[in-house]
């Protein structure tokens, strides 16, 4: 199949993730890969001895990547449909929406067509090409990502006036927030996720 073409399909489903389960991954072991990368004569051949180990923590690696990504589009799916889509023509002004949410609900869309593409991918191209897939992704969060954390303070700082001046929007948030999902949280998530995928 033509990968290209593959990749421009947004339709959004459900992804399973073939790689939960493998562990977690610390800068140290991050580190430790690069010590074990096989040169270029061995890579030919990943399943020689020597490569064991480099194969392992590869594969680790790209199931946390993927974990990654299912857990941000699930977490701001959520978020969206809890406070985004609620909120918008509700009680607060629509500059003040705008400047709260921003392009929030256009990452979740470039995200969740994202996740599509790798389910679409079998395991040995996740395991070969991750790179390619990360290099399809990127055009689209060159353009929403940047736009998001210029305005990421601003929408901080609206959060934190309305909920001290808004009766109407702390009663909001208490009835809908939870320990596992708040509106804060929801706004960091943008700029923490590409920081953690860089």
């Amino acid at each position: 199949a033509n990968e290209d073409s593959e990749e421009s399909d947004f339709e959004v489903t459900m992804t399973v993730n073939s790689y939960s389960g493998l562990g977690d991954v610390t800068l140290d072991s991050v580190k430790e890969t690069k010590k074990v990368v096989p040169t270029q004569q061995s890579a030919t051949n990943l399943n020689e001895p020597g490569c064991e180990r480099f194969n392992e923590m590869r594969t680790r690696l790209i199931g946390d990547l993927i974990e990654m990504e299912a857990n941000f589009v699930s977490y701001l799916s959520m978020a969206v449909a809890t406070f985004s889509r609620p909120l918008r023509g509700f009680f607060i002004k629509q500059q003040d929406y705008f400047c709260l949410f921003q392009n929030i609900e256009k990452i979740l869309v470039i995200s969740e067509n994202f996740l599509r593409s790798m389910d679409k991918w079998s395991a040995y191209d996740l395991y070969t090409k991750i790179g390619q897939l990360y290099s399809h992704k990127m055009p689209f969060f060159r353009e929403a990502s940047p736009l998001y954390a210029r305005g990421h303070h601003a929408a901080k700082s609206l959060l934190a006036e309305l909920g001290q001046h808004s009766k109407q929007f702390r009663l909001f948030l208490a009835e809908v927030e939870s320990n596992e999902l708040t509106l804060e949280h929801a706004l960091d998530l943008p700029v923490s996720h590409v920081q953690r995928t860089l």
